[in-house]
């Protein structure tokens, strides 16, 4: 059971809108609960047994810091965006070091969002590095992008639409990146977010005070 964002909405009554905007289609936030609080009512689910574990997405290692540091229960998974583009490498590091299990989401890259450098469009699944090292190891590029995040420990949740796909993406445990490529990988990183969503070319709730994108560790 995972608290999605770390910031709370206004709660709605008898609408069928997911999130609250007011009559100028802004957010309207809840700023009276913290995500403590939030955490606090999670842990509580947690001791009646009615969930199993319980965990965040999108929190930047200062959010979880507070969290550890104000309640009993670590979070046991943190899922946040994470691919070749956006290796996340130091919040990595101090999740696995805190026993907090990293989930990437998106990590095939977003086909609708992709990263643009002196007006080229480069797609993962379209990279020169990534496909060359596909066509070594006689694999697809999507497995080599679930390859690398397996062996640095990373869940994956790609999302996958065909049966042959969803079967491709099982096959990656009777091989192994070398260290070489794995380091060619890391190396494609330009701490570049695909999946950010925009209202009216703003940043999604980029104006709320625990927006987690503000800092480079999340």
């Amino acid at each position: 059971y995972m608290m999605h964002w770390p910031f709370a909405f206004e709660r709605q009554h008898q609408t069928e809108k997911l999130l609250p905007v007011d009559f100028s289609q802004k957010f309207v936030y809840d700023t009276e609960t913290h995500f403590t609080q939030t955490w606090s009512a999670m842990e509580a689910l947690l001791h009646k047994g009615l969930v199993k574990a319980i965990g965040v997405s999108n929190f930047n290692q200062q959010q979880l810091q507070i969290i550890m540091n104000n309640s009993q229960v670590i979070p046991s998974v943190n899922q946040i965006e994470c691919h070749p583009y956006l290796n996340q490498e130091r919040l990595v590091a101090f999740c696995q070091a805190n026993s907090i299990q990293i989930t990437a989401y998106s990590p095939l890259g977003c086909k609708d969002r992709i990263w643009r450098r002196n007006n080229e469009v480069i797609s993962l699944l379209e990279h020169p590095t990534l496909n060359r090292m596909a066509e070594s190891y006689n694999k697809t590029v999507a497995q080599i992008l679930l390859k690398w995040q397996t062996q640095r420990n990373i869940a994956v949740v790609p999302r996958m639409r065909t049966p042959e796909h969803i079967q491709e993406n099982f096959l990656l445990w009777d091989w192994t990146l070398s260290d070489s490529d794995m380091e060619q990988i890391q190396a494609l990183n330009r701490d570049n977010r695909l999946y950010l969503p925009l209202i009216e070319g703003q940043p999604w709730c980029s104006d709320h005070p625990h927006y987690p994108f503000k800092t480079n560790s999340v």
